[in-house]
C-alpha cells in the first residue's frame, strides 16, 4: 500500500486546513465541490501560495514548517525554484515514496517505510542588515532535512512465517485440488457405473 499520488493536492476536501488561503476562502463561491469526489473546483479561486503536494503546517509547529515527500517527489512543480545545474533534488518514486508492504493472508506488516522532508518558505527581508537575504527570491519551501522512518523483516522471520503460514496455505491449496479431483473422479465412476449396470 502507498499514498496515493494526488493525496497532498490543495484541491483535496481534507487538504483544506493545509492551505490558509484557501481555508479563508471556504466560504466563497469561486469554491466548487465535485459531485461523488472528494476534490475541489478552486480554478476561480486564484490560490498563489499553496501548492500541490506540499503541506503548510505551521499553525500546529507553531513556527514555519511545510511538510513534503522527500526531493519533492509529488510536488516537482518546487524542482523549478532551485537552479538546475546546482540541483541535487532527484525525486525518486521508489526511494521517495511512503508504503507499507503487507503479507496478505496474515496482516502482517513486512516492510513499512514512513519518507517525508521538513522544509520552511524563504522570503526576503527587504532589510538591509541581512544583506545575503534582502533579495533573494521567496521559495515556498526550502529542504532543511528528510526522514525515513522504516522498518524491514528481517530474513529469519521471514523464513519462519513461510513455514507457519505460507507453505501449509500452499499445501492446503494443491490438497483442496487434489481432493476435488477425486470427488470429480468419483462421481463419474459412479455414474458409469450406474448406467452401465
Amino acid at each position: 500500500y502507498s499514498v496515493p499520488k494526488d493525496a497532498a493536492n490543495v484541491n483535496k476536501t481534507e487538504n483544506v486546513c493545509f492551505c490558509k488561503e484557501l481555508a479563508e476562502k471556504w466560504e466563497d463561491d469561486c469554491i466548487q465541490k465535485i459531485d461523488g469526489s472528494d476534490e475541489l473546483d478552486i480554478t476561480k479561486c486564484g490560490i498563489t501560495t499553496c501548492h500541490d503536494g506540499l503541506q503548510d503546517v505551521s499553525k500546529c509547529m507553531l513556527s514555519p514548517v511545510v511538510m513534503s515527500s522527500p526531493h519533492f517527489y509529488l510536488a516537482e512543480k518546487q524542482l523549478d525554484n532551485f537552479a538546475k545545474e546546482d540541483n541535487v533534488l532527484n525525486p525518486v518514486e521508489a526511494d521517495h515514496m511512503t508504503y507499507l508492504d503487507i503479507e496478505p493472508n496474515t496482516g502482517l506488516t513486512l516492510s513499512a517505510h514512513k519518507r517525508i522532508q521538513v522544509n520552511m518558505p524563504i522570503q526576503p527581508t527587504g532589510k538591509d542588515a541581512i544583506v545575503f537575504l534582502k533579495d533573494i527570491p521567496a521559495i515556498p519551501a526550502f529542504p532543511v532535512v528528510w526522514l525515513d522512518e522504516g522498518a524491514d523483516i528481517d530474513q529469519e522471520n521471514i523464513d519462519k512465517i513461510k513455514s507457519m503460514v505460507t507453505t501449509p496455505l500452499k499445501i492446503l491449496d494443491v490438497t483442496k485440488w487434489v481432493l476435488l479431483g477425486i470427488g470429480v473422479a468419483g462421481v463419474l465412476l459412479g455414474a458409469v457405473l450406474f448406467f452401465v449396470l
